[in-house]
């Protein structure tokens, strides 16, 4: 029950079913709780009822126990005692050492804890001590078929210290029984064996351990004369789950069995476990290969030497070159089989110039063990250049930012890539950045307006040793269009009856994709209609048919570009279209004179917006007298054979064809 201290002062307790009894032990968890229970001892109460009910009858008590007074000591007595029992007088009466006032405090806290631990392990080992340390007892008022439940408490009542009872539940009907702990494992080292078995379970069952060993597994000795106690260190993971114990051995290479048993609480030993043997073995390395240089061949064949003690060639297997491009690991045997113990050079036929070359040299003894050199670096002369950077693509967006990207090159020394740039393609290439590009992508900007409707680029790769691959092919990218195209002229246009037909000059650009014809009507201000395009620059003409007669159109064409940039407008042409056909109308024309006037009137038509009144001048060609909507017109200067003759212009806008003339003379 020897355990660490808990934090809550209280009494642990565990039993053991016999044939005739059943065996308590406890422990105060505390070191001062133990101290404060040597005067008065502890109280045993018990409770029972058959295994059948659930009734218990009340806690009586049946004992309490003390440890021995000092009289059981005596010299007479002290040869019926073990040696944990006497350990256990000294615990329990032995002198106090002596301490000067400054350290008293601390070095009594530890003198208690250290009597307290080894109180609790004495009585561990030996039932002896832990009856003298008043730590056991034994209940043989017992009956086949009942459960017992037992509470132990202090007997001493402090106000300022409460030490919590502790409990245990027997079944009288079913005897324990201590089983062989087994050995998990032995691992062999160098005249070492080290024994492994695990903790799961066993820190209840057993305090501690006996070991023993045989070199026949006949005869056994035992190794520990004191039960052996695992450390319970639980930084070192194998601590954790097993108790640990190393035993030296005189020779390697010699197969020892080994044993063990476990000791009780109750200071009983278990059966031993079944026998496992095992051998020491030689763990030794052989010396360090030093001085490890190297002489370049030819292109990707490096000599290497080292120096290695002669004396040790008999011991020693032989030697194995490791290889690598890091200088601390991922080496690679480069010498499947192993190198006579003889040997103090190698020849690498097959390093990369493109890479960092690091050798190990590894010894290995007969043994299997191993020593490896430091790390050597060879290097090699590498005018091999990388090959043309491929997979090369990109594109411009609109703010003007080019992305550039490429497959990243195989070789293993890349260092890098280096950009160059023209804006006409026969042009000498600028480098755009003066440092070396560690990736497969790049952002270039670009001037949003520029001239030019392209760009070129083309990139090198760069090895670690400045070799230049030979140009990628020439990546050509397109440049964002800012400005639109020049603007196109209307150069002719022609009004028909029916039609308007438009000519026009070509904008000048040479990336124009279309020519946009628009028509707006002198009604519908800034109204703009499309009314034709064409993509074919041999079409510069266009009849417009869809106009209304008589009526005042505005024409313009514009250009686009791929970009679908706009010109900006060029000349605008004001045409107004043909009136329609002449309608006729009956129309009944009278004129009267009236003194020095002419009256003329006529009847009245549907539909009319206005009349218009001609008379003949003295030449005899008709010119317009009047307009208007009523039905009556005067003449105030009229003169000698005049005419007269009216035209009507409809609703519509459409005008008639003149009326029959008619005169005074006539009427």
């Amino acid at each position: 029950m020897a355990k660490t201290q808990d934090s809550i002062p209280g009494i642990k307790v565990i039993s053991k079913v016999e044939s005739k009894k059943i065996i308590l032990r406890w422990a105060p968890t505390t070191d001062v709780a133990w101290h404060l229970n040597k005067p008065l001892g502890y109280k045993i109460e018990r409770a029972t009822n058959n295994v059948d009910s659930d009734k218990f009858n009340t806690f009586k008590v049946i004992a309490e126990v003390k440890p021995w007074p000092e009289s059981n000591w005596t010299v007479e007595k002290l040869s019926e005692y073990d040696k944990y029992c006497i350990v256990a007088a000294e615990l329990l009466y032995g002198h106090q050492s002596n301490l000067n006032e400054n350290s008293k405090i601390i070095q009594r806290a530890d003198e208690y804890s250290n009597k307290y631990n080894m109180a609790m392990m004495s009585a561990d080992f030996s039932s002896q001590a832990a009856d003298a340390l008043g730590l056991r007892y034994e209940d043989k008022d017992i009956e086949p078929g009942k459960v017992y439940i037992y509470r132990i408490s202090s007997q001493t009542n402090l106000d300022y210290y409460k030490i919590q009872p502790g409990g245990a539940v027997a079944y009288s009907s079913v005897l324990d029984t201590l089983f062989a702990p087994q050995i998990n494992q032995i691992n062999g080292g160098d005249r070492i064996n080290l024994i492994k078995w695990k903790k799961e379970g066993d820190d209840m069952k057993y305090t501690a351990f006996y070991i023993e060993r045989s070199e026949d597994n006949i005869t056994y000795s035992r190794l520990n004369k004191a039960p052996y106690i695992s450390s319970n260190e639980l930084r070192i993971e194998l601590f954790k789950s097993y108790h640990v114990y190393i035993d030296s051995v005189d020779q390697n290479y010699k197969p020892y069995w080994y044993r063990i048993c476990g000791v009780s609480p109750f200071g009983e030993t278990s059966p031993y476990s079944d026998p496992v043997w095992s051998l020491a073995r030689d763990m030794t390395p052989p010396t360090k290969p030093d001085q490890v240089r190297s002489i370049q061949i030819n292109q990707r064949s490096v000599k290497l030497l080292w120096n290695f003690p002669e004396e040790e060639n008999g011991s020693t297997a032989g030697f194995y070159i490791g290889r690598s491009s890091n200088v601390q690991d991922n080496f690679e045997n480069i010498t499947p089989v192993i190198l006579d113990p003889n040997i103090r050079e190698f020849t690498d036929t097959s390093a990369n110039p493109l890479v960092p070359n690091f050798y190990i040299v590894t010894a290995i003894d007969t043994a299997g063990n191993y020593n490896i050199s430091i790390s050597h670096y060879a290097h090699l002369v590498d005018s091999v250049p990388p090959s043309p950077p491929v997979g090369f693509t990109g594109f411009i967006d609109s703010s003007g930012l080019v992305f550039l990207s490429w497959t990243p090159n195989h070789e293993a020394d890349i260092m890098g890539y280096s950009i160059h740039f023209s804006n006409h393609k026969d042009h000498v290439f600028a480098n755009v950045s003066n440092n070396i590009i560690r990736s497969n992508e790049y952002v270039d900007t670009i001037m949003q307006k520029s001239l030019t409707e392209e760009i070129f680029y083309k990139i090198v790769a760069v090895d670690k040793n400045y070799n230049y691959s030979d140009f990628s092919p020439v990546l050509v990218l397109k440049k964002p269009d800012q400005i639109p195209p020049s603007f196109a002229l209307i150069n002719h246009y022609k009004v028909y009856e029916k039609y308007v037909k438009i000519s026009w000059i070509n904008s000048t650009s040479s990336d124009v994709k279309k020519h946009v014809l628009y028509r707006m009507a002198k009604a519908e201000p800034n109204v703009w209609t499309k009314i034709f395009e064409t993509d074919n620059k041999n079409i510069t003409s266009f009849e417009d048919a869809d106009v209304k007669p008589k009526t005042t159109y505005f024409y313009k064409i514009n250009a686009v570009d791929d970009a679908h940039l706009e010109s900006k407008d060029g000349n605008l042409v004001e045409i107004i279209s043909k009136p329609e056909a002449n309608e006729s109308y009956t129309v009944n024309l009278k004129a009267t004179r009236e003194n020095d006037r002419v009256i003329l009137n006529w009847d009245t038509i549907q539909n009319v917006k206005k009349y218009l009144i001609y008379k003949t001048n003295k030449d005899g060609k008709f010119i317009l007298l009047d307009a208007l909507k009523e039905n009556i017109a005067i003449d105030k200067n009229p003169h000698t054979g005049s005419e007269y003759a009216m035209r009507i212009i409809s609703l519509d806008g459409v005008y008639s064809d003149f009326s029959k003339p008619v005169s005074i003379s006539n009427q």
